[in-house]
């Protein structure tokens, strides 16, 4: 794995330009290519062309595009088929942007999107949420509750940035070791020692926020408070997001759907909670909400989907989530009703 993560006052993001592989043997060996913190192949303009409709893509390693390579991502599969179906139904040129961030919850990806994305003037925003991004917030722990009406706010932006000094050191330091880049992006070994410590220094990040233990051992289902402060980050993010769009899908894991893979129980009692608070995200605070699991179910043979052992979407999984969204964001009139 090539050494990507960098940081935004605390928050993990990618760098601002990088280039290198992600491989896991047996599996996948692609490249990332990172312009103006977003995975593209080109740099980013600030503003969209004149007529172009601009969407941009929150998420974690599931929109990212982890084991795709550039051009196979969700977010690009997604502008591909909008761009597709956009003479026949009368519909506006669309630029997508992957913010995806790789190991990342909603709370990091609301402040993503706060410090650095809205910079580049999206109509619309989809926040793709994955099964496990709940336990990614109670890590970061990025937000905090504001009121008894379960309203939340950021931490102070001081206090994210100082609680990642830990983090910042040592990726500091790892780059002033000579040859380590290099190493990383070419053995398994060297990628395997690198990212051991990352559990410890999660756990110290956690401790320096909001004195948590950050204890390792969690809980079968999710804790209430996690998900109301969950519900929270996103009612916070439509209204940082506005006058654009927020939408909200679900992508569902492989390991929902094959009790042989590794947390099946848990993934499958998690996206279940997620996907309730999400419904409910989308009835009282009035969001486009798509829910991809269901039609992932409905497909002959899931597990051409995903990759055999990771349990991310494949470049296949990728094409069939990004159509599903893009039914939905024309059949929701998102795009064609999106200010441009």
């Amino acid at each position: 794995m090539v050494p990507w993560p960098d940081d935004l006052h605390g928050i993990t993001v990618l760098p601002m330009g990088v280039t290198g592989r992600l491989t896991i043997p047996g599996q996948f060996d692609t490249t990332i290519t990172v312009h103006d913190r977003f995975r593209s192949r080109h740099p980013i303009e600030r503003a969209a062309a004149p007529g172009v409709v601009r969407i941009a893509m929150l998420g974690d390693s599931s929109t990212f595009g982890f084991g795709s390579e550039d051009d196979e991502t969700y977010p690009e599969a997604l502008e591909r088929t909008l761009n597709a179906r956009r003479d026949p139904a009368g519909l506006p040129r669309v630029e997508v942007l992957n913010a995806g961030v790789i190991g990342t919850g909603t709370g990091e990806q609301a402040l993503f999107y706060d410090y650095w994305v809205r910079q580049f003037q999206p109509a619309v925003v989809v926040l793709t949420v994955y099964w496990n991004d709940v336990d990614d917030d109670a890590l970061s722990s990025c937000f905090e509750f504001a009121a008894p009406d379960g309203s939340v706010q950021p931490r102070p932006p001081e206090v994210l940035d100082r609680a990642a000094d830990s983090l910042r050191q040592t990726r500091a330091l790892s780059k002033r070791i000579p040859g380590l880049a290099w190493l990383s992006a070419h053995s398994e070994l060297i990628t395997w020692i690198r990212q051991a410590p990352r559990g410890l220094l999660g756990r110290s990040h956690l401790r320096a926020i909001s004195g948590d233990a950050g204890d390792a051992e969690r809980p079968e289902s999710l804790p209430p408070d996690e998900l109301a402060r969950f519900r929270g980050e996103i009612r916070w993010l439509r209204d940082r997001v506005a006058p654009a769009r927020l939408v909200l899908a679900f992508l569902p894991s492989a390991n929902i759907f094959d009790a042989r893979r590794a947390e099946h129980a848990r993934a499958a009692s998690r996206s279940d909670q997620i996907r309730a608070a999400l419904r409910a995200a989308a009835t009282e605070d009035g969001l486009p909400f798509m829910d991809v699991l269901p039609l992932i179910a409905e497909q002959p043979d899931v597990s051409r989907l995903y990759f055999t052992v990771d349990s991310h979407p494949n470049p296949a999984g990728n094409r069939v989530i990004a159509d599903a969204v893009a039914s939905f964001l024309v059949r929701e009139r998102v795009v064609g009703s999106a200010p441009h």
